[in-house]
């Protein structure tokens, strides 16, 4: 039996890098200029992690500029 690998993902306020699934998922909606929590993990767009259950991570990446909108067109 292979051994599979376990996705590893950085939060985007405190830069750790850990497990997918012990990470929220958020994604742009350019239209709206906002992010929006991402249920399935897998939803089109261009997307950020942050660690579950952190406001504190949250937080530094709002003070980071990392959850903010840019526009490459």
């Amino acid at each position: 039996m292979k051994n599979r690998s376990i996705p590893m993902r950085r939060c985007a306020g405190c830069g750790q890098s850990k497990p997918k699934e012990e990470l929220d998922r958020y994604v742009i909606r350019p239209m709206d200029k906002c992010y929006e929590y991402d249920e399935t993990g897998n939803a089109p767009g261009r997307g950020a992690y942050l660690c579950k259950n952190s406001p504190e991570c949250h937080k530094k990446a709002q003070k980071k500029r990392r959850m903010d909108f840019r526009r490459t067109d």
